[in-house]
C-alpha cells in the first residue's frame, strides 16, 4: 500500500511538473524584458509604407513569396496574411463570385453604353452598387474586394453610338 501511494504521488508530482514546464516555456517570451511589447515594423504604423513593406518582405521565405505571385494568393498565417484573390471583375456588374451560393449580382450594361449616355450620376449611381455588391457578396469572408471596374471612357464622338 506504501508502493503505491508514492508511486501515485511520484506520477502527480510529474504531471504537475510538466503542466508547469509546459505553462513556463508558452509564456516565456512573454516575460522578457521589452519582448512583450514589441511589435514587427509591418504591423507598427508610426514606419512608412516602404519600411513596413521591406520589414515584411525580408520575412516571406521563397516558397511564401511565390504563393504570393498568382491572382490567388496562397495565407501566410505566422505573419498574419490572409488568403487574398487580386482578381476580380465588375465591368458591368460583380462577376463569378457566387453562383454557386445562388446569388446574383446586377448586370448593368456594358461601359461604352453607359459611357453613351454622357450622363456622370448615372455611372456614379451604377459604381455604387457595384461597390454594395462586392461588399455584400465578400461580407464574411474578406477573400476579395479588389476590383476592375468599370472602364469609364466614353466614346467621344456621338456618332459613334
Amino acid at each position: 500500500m506504501k508502493h503505491r501511494t508514492q508511486v501515485n504521488n511520484t506520477i502527480r508530482q510529474t504531471v504537475v511538473s510538466s503542466c508547469l514546464l509546459v505553462l513556463f516555456t508558452i509564456l516565456s517570451p512573454a516575460q522578457i524584458p521589452g519582448r512583450a511589447n514589441e511589435q514587427p515594423i509591418y504591423l507598427n504604423t508610426s514606419y512608412t509604407f516602404e519600411e513596413r513593406a521591406a520589414d515584411l518582405v525580408s520575412r516571406l521565405t521563397p516558397e511564401e513569396k511565390q504563393t504570393l505571385l498568382g491572382n490567388t494568393m496562397s495565407p501566410v498565417p505566422r505573419l498574419g496574411i490572409n488568403k487574398y484573390d487580386v482578381w476580380g471583375e465588375a465591368l458591368h456588374g460583380v462577376v463569378g463570385r457566387n453562383n454557386n451560393a445562388g446569388m446574383t449580382a446586377t448586370s448593368f450594361p456594358n461601359s461604352i453604353a453607359v459611357g453613351s449616355t454622357w450622363d456622370p450620376e448615372l455611372i456614379q449611381k451604377e459604381a455604387s452598387v457595384i461597390a454594395d455588391e462586392a461588399r455584400g457578396f465578400n461580407n464574411e469572408r474578406i477573400f476579395t474586394l479588389t476590383y476592375w471596374s468599370p472602364v469609364i471612357e466614353p466614346a467621344r464622338d456621338p456618332r459613334w453610338g
